[in-house]
């Protein structure tokens, strides 16, 4: 049984299929909503040198958590209202990596500990949403014709494209009005797909 897309596979396909869309000649604007755009920092623990300084990783987890998760603590009332208490480093100190590197957690017998002498920073760029779609990973193919071309002509053209574009891994289903069109004229699209939606 083939392996289901990893989200770049499925995001280099999409892209694939939005460009065939644009040469077609039949849509005048094709895009999807699977995009990398989200800057992400992944912390990387070396685990040797958090056991030569003595740390404690689940009290290092919890200080990484309180400074950087914006998770509130308690409420505290003044002239009448509550308000939530978020202990947090401020947005301006925790933009960079290098920022990040700076940051002290506790260690033993109190003393604090700089991020960097026990762990590595990684950046990446990761979905700002992950879909899904009939229990599948998911990106949605949209589009706009020109008057003059129907909904039913520019599917079709977008599924003979995307017949050829995807692996058999891979599939297309379709979501609102177009899943409504397919339905009605479904005797002349007969093979099931589902994972890229248009």
């Amino acid at each position: 049984m083939p392996q289901p897309p990893s989200r770049r596979e499925l995001l280099e396909v999409a892209n694939k299929l939005v460009a065939k869309a644009f040469e077609s000649g039949v849509f005048t604007f094709a895009d999807t909503d699977l995009k990398y755009d989200q800057p992400q920092t992944e912390i990387v623990f070396d685990r040797d040198k958090v056991a030569a300084l003595g740390l404690n990783l689940q009290k290092v987890g919890a200080d990484l958590s309180t400074m950087l998760g914006g998770n509130y603590v308690n409420r505290f009332s003044n002239q009448g209202r509550s308000y939530k208490v978020i202990p947090q480093i401020k947005r301006a100190e925790r933009l960079t990596v290098d920022q990040l590197k700076n940051i002290y957690v506790s260690g033993p017998s109190g003393q604090m500990v700089q991020l960097s002498t026990f762990a590595t920073l990684k950046s990446t760029t990761e979905p700002r949403e992950l879909k899904r779609f009939q229990q599948l990973n998911s990106a949605t193919i949209q589009g706009a014709i020109p008057p003059g071309v129907s909904k039913g002509q520019a599917l079709k053209v977008l599924r003979r494209r995307g017949e050829k574009s995807c692996r058999p891994a891979r599939s297309i289903d379709y979501a609102g009005e177009s899943r409504q069109l397919r339905k009605e004229g479904q005797h002349a699209w007969s093979r099931p797909w589902s994972s890229l939606s248009s």
